[in-house]
């Protein structure tokens, strides 16, 4: 029998080797015990033993008789990690010879060898995320870490040991975006939630580099925006054309400033949840970014599951495993649901929350709450920036003043 045969009959044998084991599907070369292993891990998922009549019941294309002859010709359980070794070994020889192979077919096409670089850098971070597995860490390990963590925030002399939010409020209260974490910003649809993500994106960009994702709106009107905001000349007179002859100088003197900032933009209609992931990576692996900003969360294409709400937890979930994978805050926007107009939202107002709070790290809503009609008889609010979920520190309420000609927001005393 080969390596696989005999490893997933230690399985059959001993249901715990499943566990200690870090193995994808993929690892494995033959068809049929592939089949079986993704079986497995259905069989594991549900909860239920893993076992010959199990694997058969949710894969019927698996042969009864080959099933039984992988237990019965698996003597032992007890050597496990060396056939666990063997069969990745394997499977990482054979990705590195695809990587070579890759790289010969290039060359002979003529492609430059900046587009070759980029597509090894790819296919090695690929192969090193496959290769990582998370593993069981012992108290005394995880205690030595923590308490690295205090010194270096010790050593900070008070600073934030966090990338920037623009605010100060914030910052004092999230001790800015930290790495594997994450935000999610939650409002209703013209509320600010897009402006607030670049106030926070071009805020962090002052001393970070700095991923953005639009799944809604063109870069070109993300970067109208950024000038409005920082150059404080309205919005829709830059939009329209109708500037005045003095507004260029200010234009001038901000897109002169912004021009130093790494900040790196993709923008995609309802861009699909594996292409996000792979900006992701990409941004991270090629431009080095140190946080990424997503617009939005209900946007990104995701038809996996029979409902809407499992769909977008699944989302959510693999931001959350991006995040931790890449080491990485990442910050995304999300929809509240139609109900929660007017009155002040909480968590639950996320629409197809649930899993969101759970995988969040951070939840923060803008609200705008009605306070009485001016005198032409338009509406007046107070803006809040409310953070219902802080998991490693303080929740609270935020006042702040949206500014719609500049799609800017600000942060003031409460009141």
């Amino acid at each position: 029998m080969n390596d696989e045969l005999i490893l997933l009959g230690q399985i059959f044998l001993d249901n715990t080797v499943y566990y200690k084991i870090n193995l994808l599907p993929t690892d494995f070369s033959d068809p049929q015990c592939r089949s079986l292993f993704q079986s497995m891990i259905h069989l594991s998922d549900k909860g239920l033993s893993i076992d010959e009549v199990s694997a058969h019941s949710v894969n019927e294309s698996l042969n009864v008789g080959w099933l039984a002859t992988v237990r019965d010709a698996t003597p032992s359980a007890a050597n496990f990690s060396f056939y666990e070794q063997r069969i990745k070994n394997t499977a990482n020889r054979k990705r590195l010879a695809n990587i070579s192979q890759m790289i010969s077919d290039d060359l002979e096409q003529g492609k430059a060898t900046t587009d070759i670089q980029e597509a090894i850098e790819a296919e090695l971070t690929e192969l090193s995320i496959s290769a990582k597995g998370w593993e069981v860490t012992p108290l005394t390990a995880v205690l030595f870490q923590a308490i690295d963590v205090v010194e270096e925030r010790f050593r900070l002399e008070g600073k934030l040991p966090g990338i920037p939010t623009g605010f100060d409020k914030l910052n004092s209260m999230l001790l800015g975006f930290r790495p594997r974490l994450l935000y999610i910003f939650g409002a209703r649809p013209s509320r600010g939630k897009t402006a607030l993500m670049l106030n926070m994106a071009i805020a962090a960009s002052a001393t970070h580099r700095v991923g953005v994702i639009n799944t809604e709106s063109a870069n070109q009107e993300m970067g109208m925006r950024i000038l409005s905001s920082h150059s404080n000349i309205n919005s829709q007179r830059l939009a329209s054309g109708m500037v005045k002859k003095s507004d260029f100088a200010w234009l001038s003197h901000s897109a002169g400033l912004l021009f130093e900032r790494k900040v790196f933009m993709f923008d995609e209609p309802n861009a699909s949840l594996s292409t996000v992931i792979a900006k992701c990576r990409e941004m991270k692996r090629k431009d080095k970014v140190d946080v990424i900003f997503i617009d939005y969360l209900q946007n990104i294409y995701y038809n996996e599951k029979s409902t809407e709400r499992e769909n977008l937890g699944a989302i959510s979930s693999k931001l959350k495993e991006t995040a931790r994978s890449l080491d990485i805050p990442i910050v995304c926007l999300a929809q509240l649901r139609r109900d929660s107009e007017g009155s002040r939202p909480d968590m639950s107002c996320l629409l197809g929350s649930g899993k969101i709070e759970q995988d969040a790290d951070v939840i923060s809503l803008i609200w705008w709450q009605l306070t009485n009609k001016g005198e032409d008889g338009e509406p007046e609010y107070n803006e809040w920036l409310l953070v219902d979920k802080n998991r490693d520190g303080a929740v609270g309420d935020m006042r702040m003043r949206f500014d719609k000609a500049t799609v800017k927001f600000t942060e003031i005393e409460d009141d």
